[in-house]
Formats: C-alpha cells, sequence, structure tokens
C-alpha cells in the first residue's frame, strides 16, 4: 500500500516555497494510457468484425451464383453435375456454366449436394466458413 500513500514534497516557485502533494502513480496518466489501448482494441474489433462480414455476404453470392449454374445443368443435361468442377468443365465441351473460381473467401473449396434437400430444383451448396469446419455455427448457406 506505500504505492498509494500521497507524498508531501517542497515544490520551489521563483521565490516561493509551496508545498503540495504528490502521488508516486501518475493516475491520469494510466487512465489515458488504459483509455487509448481499450479504443484500439475496439477498432481492431470493428475493422476484423466488418472484414467477416463483407467475406460472409460474398461467400452468400457466389454461392447463389453456383446454384443458379447447377439449376442450369441440371435443365441441360436432366441429371446434377457430379462435383462443381464439372460446372467449369462441362462434358461434351460446352459452354461453362461457371467460370468463377470454386473457392470461397476463406480459401476452402464450396460443398454441393445434389440434389438438394433445400433447394430440390438445384443444389444445396454452402461453405465451411471462416473454421474451416462444415456443420458448424459459422457455415455459409443460404436459407
Amino acid at each position: 500500500m506505500a504505492l498509494l500513500r500521497r507524498d508531501t514534497r517542497v515544490q520551489t516557485i521563483g521565490k516561493r516555497k509551496r508545498t503540495r502533494a504528490l502521488s508516486r502513480v501518475p493516475w491520469a496518466r494510466i487512465r489515458n494510457v488504459v483509455l487509448v489501448v481499450v479504443g484500439i482494441m475496439l477498432l481492431i474489433w470493428g475493422v476484423q468484425y466488418s472484414r467477416v462480414r463483407a467475406d460472409r455476404k460474398q461467400a452468400l453470392m457466389e454461392i447463389l451464383r453456383l446454384q443458379e449454374a447447377v439449376r442450369k445443368f441440371r435443365w441441360d443435361h436432366e441429371r446434377c453435375p457430379y462435383d462443381l468442377e464439372e460446372l467449369k468443365n462441362p462434358p461434351a465441351g460446352g459452354q461453362p456454366y461457371y467460370r468463377r473460381t470454386l473457392e470461397d473467401p476463406w480459401g476452402r473449396p464450396y460443398h454441393m449436394v445434389c440434389p438438394g434437400r433445400t433447394f430440390e430444383d438445384s443444389a444445396d451448396v454452402q461453405s465451411a466458413g471462416p473454421d474451416g469446419d462444415l456443420d458448424t455455427a459459422d457455415d455459409v448457406r443460404p436459407h
């Protein structure tokens, strides 16, 4: 508790002597440092949160495009594609149904179940999300 005890010092200003209580711990500085650190942490968290949210939105848009490509493939070939790669390289050398990358914003492949349980005329396509594990709370899939 010696750290919290106030110390009385004599301070000379010009010709006058003045006594004032000096603290061993500059509380105002500590408070300011804590506020700056908390502010920086909140700023970093906000940037990270907005980045994850944007990645999730991008993944959802790609999933909807993939589902539309699967629907067109099924209409033309009367069967489901064997995998998503078949949308880029269709049988008999036809035009590709999907030209973009088949990876989600986190660099992992999308997963497809065809015919879909939720979308029967297309396929259920989902991303494993930021953690990379399927069937967890952070998976990206249309509802």
